[in-house]
């Protein structure tokens, strides 16, 4: 997986286990500009019937921010991969070496950025490609409950979670504004949650049990 720095993890494998019940297979006929034929085919936002999978279909990417109704399939803050799929997977981009020379900040775990609208295929892009050109990356169908800590008024992302306010970290339990979550992204209000009460519910970090 990867993720951000300013993160709080609720319970991911709990949320996980979940995920992998319902796959999402949304490989469909392209057309020529590589699009699918039919959005409404690779839609699960809006069309529950969309990405039928076969009988024993395993799911081997999970992001919170998916479904969604962009169909984007990763997010820059977290997103995770099962090890047979995910650990070289940045090598389907034509452009990584590229990305990896440059002294520049290239989005290439989002979706979006600079190096993507000028045409590099970032982790979204090949993702994407992968799900819907040839079926190797299968996500899920379930909607994970998240949270982050921004306004309301991301007109660029009105399906995103904002508004987070309070949080309470518990074993086995992270509840944002008292309700239970996959994780925080602090996103834009770092400063304000540097400085804020809630902060002091946060209990001391400790190495976890070994499995």
């Amino acid at each position: 997986a990867w993720a951000d720095m300013d993160m709080v993890f609720g319970d991911l494998l709990r949320f996980m286990a979940h995920a992998v019940t319902r796959p999402a297979c949304c490989k469909v006929q392209l057309r020529a500009d590589g699009q699918p034929q039919s959005a409404n085919k690779v839609n699960v936002y809006q069309h529950k019937e969309a990405c039928p999978c076969d009988p024993g279909a395993q799911v081997n990417v999970i992001s919170p921010l998916y479904p969604n109704p962009w169909r984007k399939k990763v997010w820059g803050p977290f997103t995770a991969f099962r090890t047979g799929l995910g650990t070289e997977l940045f090598r389907e981009s034509p452009h990584w070496r590229s990305i990896l020379a440059t002294n520049k900040y290239a989005h290439f775990d989002e979706w979006w950025g600079p190096f993507h609208d000028l045409g590099w295929e970032t982790m979204g892009d090949v993702v994407t490609r992968l799900a819907e050109a040839n079926g190797t990356v299968i996500l899920s169908k379930v909607k994970l409950p998240y949270a982050e800590a921004k306004s309301c008024r991301d007109t660029a992302c009105m399906f995103c979670p904002c508004g987070a306010m309070r949080l309470r970290l518990r074993p086995g339990q992270l509840a944002v504004n008292e309700r239970d979550v996959m994780l925080l992204h602090l996103a834009e209000s770092k400063l304000a949650w540097l400085h804020s009460p809630s902060v002091a519910q946060l209990p001391a970090w400790s190495p976890p049990e070994p499995l």
